[in-house]
């Protein structure tokens, strides 16, 4: 499993709606596909099997930011990691949380599925 983190980042919603990421992490994975057999002699051999990647992102809160309601239609990513390398593809919302403090502005965290190609540049 790939994990990357990262220094900038926009969500842009359906409806048109851009915030600006203020964190967020990715993970990127592949299935295992274990092709040993009886003939096999000694350690299981693997074959790469299909791709998915999820994570999560943290901006400002503010009433606009929650326009789509978990499950809805995708929204795209485009997540720039610290290496310069860009993630971008379209996700679907999971689920979000709202954390407010006397100390700070309120922030939404939410996690997400990609759903297609991730693309990497």
């Amino acid at each position: 499993m790939a994990t990357a983190s990262g220094v900038t980042g926009t969500v842009t919603l359906v409806g048109g709606y851009v915030t600006n990421v203020k964190a967020w992490t990715m993970d990127h994975n592949a299935d295992m596909l274990d092709t040993t057999d009886f003939t096999s002699t000694g350690p299981r051999t693997f074959l790469g099997g299909l791709t998915q990647w999820s994570g999560s992102y943290t901006c400002n809160y503010d009433a606009t930011v929650i326009a789509v309601a978990p499950g809805a239609a995708a929204a795209a990513l485009v997540l720039t990691a610290l290496t310069g390398q860009t993630f971008s593809g379209n996700a679907i919302l999971e689920s979000y949380s709202i954390n407010a403090s006397v100390e700070g502005t309120p922030e939404f965290t939410a996690n997400f599925q990609g759903t297609g190609a991730l693309a990497i540049v």
